[in-house]
């Protein structure tokens, strides 16, 4: 599968981002709130397959 740059670059920024929730052991709610703001600032309402993901596998191993 062959992602675009700019859903590349809003890849490795949400995984970044899982990254510095885990460092930061902040609650489920406001993680939740962070992956929301940064998914419409980045992508609008529209969710690429592989955040969704990176997101699932984040919350099942972390919850």
């Amino acid at each position: 599968m062959t992602i675009n740059p700019s859903g590349r670059l809003f890849t490795q920024k949400m995984e970044q981002l899982v990254d510095y929730v885990k460092w930061k052991n902040l609650s489920v709610e406001t993680e939740q709130k962070l992956f929301t703001y940064y998914e419409t600032k980045y992508r609008g309402n529209e969710m690429n397959e592989s955040l969704r993901a990176v997101r699932t596998s984040w919350f099942k191993v972390n919850h």
